[in-house]
């Protein structure tokens, strides 16, 4: 009699056992699917508009990219912005700031020692402009046409421009009205 009550009881914790860890499961996975939607800076992802993205990676380091395929409102990967493809080789963000308009960015070039500062201009972007069709086009279809570095080029002509000095790129903000400052840590 006491074998079999002891199964019992044995059974009864092993049930409510199997349950909490099936609900503790459940519950994780449905987190981490809807974390892409609810939580995407959990992700490392910061929407900037227009799709912008600045992407965290290791080492506090940033990159902003364009990408039209997130999972949610998390972007994972993208066509590099800042810095681009074509010398980012240890050039990373150091800190980013935006608004409805512009994005401002200041990175670090490790091979260097080369700070420099950018102004996105994000209305290049908006819908039905010339801008976001040809970005379109090169993300989805025009790669082998058109090089990385044509590609880059014309984005440092109509997309952003970019300095190597802070009081020109002080200068530059003030006279485009640009009201972005630099967060301190």
């Amino acid at each position: 009699m006491n074998v079999i009550y002891f199964f019992q009881k044995a059974l009864k914790h092993l049930r409510r056992l199997l349950l909490i860890i099936t609900g503790t499961l459940v519950c994780l996975i449905l987190f981490f699917v809807s974390s892409e939607w609810t939580c995407p800076a959990l992700w490392g992802s910061h929407s900037l508009g227009n799709n912008l993205y600045a992407i965290d990676w290791k080492n506090n380091v940033q990159e902003i990219v364009y990408d039209e395929d997130t999972h949610g409102r998390t972007c994972y990967s993208g066509l590099n912005i800042i810095p681009n493809d074509v010398n980012a080789d240890g050039d990373w963000i150091l800190l980013t700031r935006f608004d409805k308009k512009w994005i401002i960015a200041k990175t670090r070039d490790e091979r260097n020692s080369m700070t420099k500062f950018y102004i996105l201009d994000k209305s290049f972007l908006e819908k039905g402009s010339i801008g976001r069709d040809f970005i379109h086009n090169y993300y989805n279809s025009i790669k082998d046409s058109v090089s990385h570095k044509e590609f880059y080029i014309y984005l440092e002509q109509n997309l952003f421009f970019s300095f190597t000095d802070s009081i020109a790129f002080a200068n530059e903000c003030e006279k485009r009205g640009i009201k972005l400052k630099w967060k301190k840590k």
